[in-house]
């Protein structure tokens, strides 16, 4: 191992054989640019008190990141990986860059702790490509920008409830055994810390769309759900910012009763709660009161057996009774509503039990 007090600075350089850095520590800057290595580099339990910069760079044989220390930042920009790359239990105490990468080979990404990490404009190869056990602690998030995953990249047990997918395609990246921290709904990085306006909401929409396109591909019917939950709660929110008011209050009736049929619980709730006492309690007391000419009716019985009888029959048409609904209207409301109330239960009970 070697200490360098003062700045590394290779450029324009071509390495035939193998380089490898290992047990150094740099106090200065460090940048690698316009230079070609041929061989296997190897940068292993080094530390670094200054940023260190990849620009320009080709790598022809495999490639190897491993236990080294980054008090400042980390930047690989327009780089040629055409072997095996590893960038594996590395502490980043600053930014970390890779942005314009080209992986050609295979690559893994294994217990990275990162600070703030932006992953843009990466090509991937054909060949399979790993991100396992990224940890992301409370100040801290993993941006990825502008890249399109396919089916061969992986991301395994990651923290990805902390993690940006802007302008990015995710539709066939597999998610496996990863932290969403997500009791209800999807609730990913990109909504807290996108701005509310109607564009950025819509593609928080497509967002969402694409990790329901996912999970369903990867038969995820739970997390499928969650995020079709969250593509429709973004949306609720759009529409009322777009003041369509009526398409809103929709949304926001099938979010309420409905759990937008992916939560059989809600609407059961609504169900014994309206039938077993709101409606029973209607009859109860204001079923002898007409409403349109603020006087009582003729008298009838209103016993507490005959409230539940009448919101019984109401909610159940199997249910009959001779009973006479003074308000007709009230019944007539009753009817849809626990109509609507069954339906989103059956719904969201067959999507619940689906294989």
């Amino acid at each position: 191992g070697q200490k360098i007090l003062k700045n590394l600075n290779i450029s324009k350089c071509i390495f035939y054989g193998e380089s490898a850095v290992i047990f150094s520590q740099i106090a200065g800057k460090t940048t690698i640019h316009e230079s070609e290595f041929n061989e296997k580099f190897l940068y292993h339990a080094n530390v670094n008190w200054g940023t260190i910069n990849f620009g320009s760079v080709v790598f022809n044989n495999d490639v190897s990141f491993g236990q080294n220390k980054y008090t400042d930042g980390f930047s690989f920009n327009t780089v040629e990986i055409n072997g095996k790359s590893r960038l594996h239990s590395n502490t980043y105490n600053s930014n970390f860059h890779f942005t314009a990468v080209q992986l050609n080979n295979k690559s893994v990404f294994k217990n990275e702790k990162y600070e703030n990490a932006y992953f843009q404009d990466i090509e991937f190869s054909l060949m399979s490509h790993l991100f396992e056990e990224i940890s992301l602690s409370n100040d801290s998030s993993l941006t990825f920008r502008n890249i399109f995953f396919p089916k061969n990249v992986s991301l395994h047990i990651c923290d990805t409830y902390k993690m940006i997918f802007i302008d990015s395609d995710i539709s066939d990246v597999k998610f496996s055994s990863c932290n969403w921290n997500s009791p209800n709904r999807l609730i990913i990085f990109d909504e807290i810390k996108r701005k509310s306006s109607i564009i950025e909401l819509k593609k928080l929409e497509d967002i969402y769309r694409q990790f329901k396109k996912n999970f369903e591909n990867y038969k995820d019917w739970e997390l499928s759900g969650k995020a079709y939950i969250s593509e429709l709660t973004i949306r609720k929110y759009r529409l009322w910012k777009e003041r369509s008011y009526i398409s809103w209050f929709i949304y926001s009736f099938y979010d309420l009763f409905g759990g937008f049929t992916q939560n059989y619980i809600k609407p059961l709730k609504w169900f014994l709660f309206l039938t077993l006492f709101l409606f029973p309690l209607y009859y109860l007391l204001f079923e002898n009161f007409d409403v349109f000419s603020l006087y009582p009716l003729e008298y009838q019985d209103c016993s507490v057996t005959n409230a539940f009888i009448k919101s019984l029959s109401a909610s159940f048409p199997l249910i009959k009774t001779n009973l006479y609904y003074n308000n007709w209207w009230m019944q007539a409301i009753q009817i849809l509503i626990s109509t609507i109330l069954i339906t989103f239960f059956i719904l969201g009970l067959r999507k619940r039990f689906k294989q």
